[in-house]
């Protein structure tokens, strides 16, 4: 009996350790904005991983791949919709997420850590918007593609990764789709568990106009878990939307040909100097 207990006790271990109090004023919306952007992401890394089923990441086939996405895979053009519109919440999230954090200060000692991890979260989030515009290889993606190599020559041999001096065996598509499903979202999710748990460590910071002597009241973080899925759930909901109306409205991104990856790289050597 005693061994089996311990059994049940170790196995709930994990859940315990996320029973630690948080301050009341934690639950309301500016203080829930980073479990909200979690969920965001979530959604983007179980709609791209659809997606990506169904992508072709060579510059010959790219476009059309999405173009057989939207309007021959089942689910695909919602997929396709609701992927782009948790792309524009997760990185408008995340930057309310900062602004909150730098407007009540709660950067500030023992967080400076914390906050330099979810400034460099924000980044990637921006690299990864950066990554899937390129993908799409429609006119968009060409134009963003110019500034890949833009600032592949600003940053002269360290943007070596961003050319095709690299290697002529795999294209700079390819290597944009390795870091848009592997590399960047891994590590937004490592960055994401440091985040986590330095919170954990400090604690949730205290509210500017609540004063420190005061006994605000608490509850356990699960709890605080519980309202944040109830307020992503309600986000799902308004993205789902989006991504159903968006086609009505004419806010899903055209999918347009555009000139192969070798004759924007040609055309580059070519453009006259400034």
């Amino acid at each position: 009996m005693v061994p089996s207990r311990r059994r049940r006790d170790r196995r709930t271990h994990g859940i315990k350790a996320l029973t630690y109090p948080v301050p009341e004023h934690a639950n309301n919306l500016a203080w829930s904005l980073g479990g909200i952007t979690a969920v965001a992401f979530v959604i983007l890394l179980v709609t791209g991983i659809y997606i990506t089923q169904f992508y072709t990441p060579v510059p010959e086939h790219a476009n059309q791949s999405v173009r057989d996405l939207v309007s021959d895979v089942w689910l695909g053009s919602f997929a396709r919709g609701l992927h782009f519109w948790a792309a524009q919440a997760t990185f408008v999230l995340a930057l309310l997420h900062l602004l909150r954090v730098f407007f009540h200060a709660s950067y500030k000692k023992p967080r400076e850590g914390n906050w330099v991890i979810g400034a460099a979260m924000f980044l990637l989030t921006f690299l990864a918007v950066f990554t899937d515009t390129v993908l799409k290889w429609d006119q968009e993606g060409y134009e963003a593609m110019t500034h890949n190599l833009d600032v592949a020559e600003l940053l002269g041999g360290a943007g070596i990764w961003f050319t095709d001096k690299l290697t002529n065996r795999v294209s700079i598509l390819l290597r944009l789709f390795n870091a848009h499903v592997v590399i960047v979202p891994g590590l937004i999710l490592l960055l994401f568990v440091w985040h986590a748990l330095l919170i954990k460590r400090h604690r949730i910071s205290s509210h500017p106009e609540i004063p420190v002597s005061a006994l605000e009241p608490s509850e356990p973080f699960t709890t605080h878990l519980r309202r944040v899925a109830a307020s992503g759930l309600v986000l799902l909901g308004v993205l789902s939307m989006l991504g159903v109306l968006g086609r009505v409205f004419g806010c899903d991104q055209q999918v347009v040909r555009v000139r192969s990856l070798s004759q924007i790289i040609e055309a580059r050597r070519w453009r006259p100097a400034r």
